[in-house]
């Protein structure tokens, strides 16, 4: 299997050292993808570099059930809050306006004499 030439894709790197981890050997690794020592022994530090960057990142036990698992499941989620950020602002400015529309219409009965006794309205009586 001779691959002579300057670059490899990741996937004949990988080829390459797998072939080294299962034999052990960098003179008979290089020498049967005609590379040369140096180069392997480039090949596999990348290697144990990405698999140790790749493990260092990983967080030990399990995934949370609501955590996406791909970049486009994290963009859906993603679309999915803001949507819902979006239906709560509006819920949040009409609650706010019924809240302001109840403090007008509250102001109003004071003003026609009524009294507020225990969430209801009783009319007062006039004082003379």
């Amino acid at each position: 299997m001779k691959m002579k030439r300057k670059r490899y894709s990741p996937q004949e790197k990988l080829q390459v050292y797998k072939e080294y981890q299962r034999c052990q050997n960098k003179s008979e690794v290089a020498r049967q993808f005609g590379i040369d020592r140096s180069y392997l022994s480039e090949i596999i530090a990348e290697c144990d570099d990405v698999l140790l960057a790749h493990f260092g990142q990983k967080k030990p036990g399990r995934r949370k059930a609501d955590q996406p698992q791909n970049m486009r499941q994290a963009i859906e989620r993603i679309e999915s809050l803001k949507s819902e950020k979006l239906d709560l602002a509006k819920e949040k400015e009409r609650l706010h306006i019924i809240n302001t529309f109840d403090k007008l219409r509250l102001s109003w009965a004071e003003r026609d004499g009524f009294k507020i006794t225990s969430r209801h309205l009783k009319k007062m009586k006039n004082k003379k």
